[in-house]
């Protein structure tokens, strides 16, 4: 019986070494760790990926779209407006200018924020009581994808440890409308164009009794 006792000891001891071993761990100045603190923090202040803002409601009377000169960032951003119609999160309209055109009535598309586009703007403050204002769409929310590199930690003069932490983010989710089939099909390069919007980021940690955490 004593050798199966010396083995459950040993087996005993092991973990209670393993479990003060874990508990270190979590103050260990690692990749690990460091992608954790950082993910926590993303928990509780979201960080979107964004379209530009689009100054609304938007005609093409200002655009003068017709023109051959009309420049290619124009162009862009007419393709975003007729993707985000097709989506559902914008109201496309068309009227007709009977202005002093030479060549007569000039048909006009008109674009308007939707009721379903209203809950994925940045701006919660453009309401419908607003006759216009300038929204994003957000299209998704990001994690840590990669640890790209740290600074040593260093211990400041207040004694706080802290360090710079460097990192690649990855997509978390996407928001619902830009997983639609209606989204898909209009705006098939969404997908893409998020993705190449998560740059290298760097952030400021410190070292906490429960471990690392954004300072």
């Amino acid at each position: 019986m004593r050798p199966l006792r010396a083995a459950v000891a040993a087996v005993l001891l092991g973990v209670g070494v393993a479990a003060c071993a874990g508990g270190l761990d979590d103050k260990a100045p690692t990749p690990v760790n460091f992608a954790a603190a950082i993910d926590r923090y993303l928990a509780d202040h979201p960080e979107r990926v964004c379209t530009v803002g689009f100054t609304l409601p938007y005609d093409t009377r200002a655009d003068n779209s017709a023109d051959p000169a009309f420049d290619a960032a124009r162009r862009d951003e007419l393709r975003w407006l007729d993707g985000l119609a097709e989506a559902g999160l914008l109201y496309k309209g068309r009227t007709t200018s009977y202005g002093t055109a030479v060549s007569g009535p000039t048909p006009i598309d008109e674009y308007v924020l939707s009721d379903e586009g209203r809950h994925y703007i940045e701006n919660e403050a453009l309401s419908e009581a607003q006759l216009g204002g300038v929204a994003r769409f957000c299209v998704a929310e990001t994690k840590v994808g990669q640890i790209a590199g740290f600074a040593p930690p260093t211990v400041r003069d207040d004694g706080e440890h802290v360090t710079t932490v460097r990192y690649r983010p990855a997509i978390a989710r996407e928001a619902p409308w830009a997983t639609s089939r209606r989204a898909r099909n209009a705006m098939p390069w969404l997908g893409g164009w998020a993705r190449q919007q998560l740059a290298e980021r760097s952030v400021t940690l410190h070292l906490t009794s429960d471990g690392w955490d954004v300072f």
